[in-house]
């Protein structure tokens, strides 16, 4: 059984690697543009 401690920890990596993702994507279109 999965603890609602478990889908916390679950839900905050998930927001952390979109976020991380999201910097990456950003930074590589802004290079890739000039």
């Amino acid at each position: 059984m999965v603890s609602p401690a478990d889908w916390a920890a679950a839900a905050l990596v998930t927001v952390v690697a979109a976020t991380v993702a999201a910097e990456e994507i950003s930074k590589f279109r802004r290079e890739s543009s000039n």
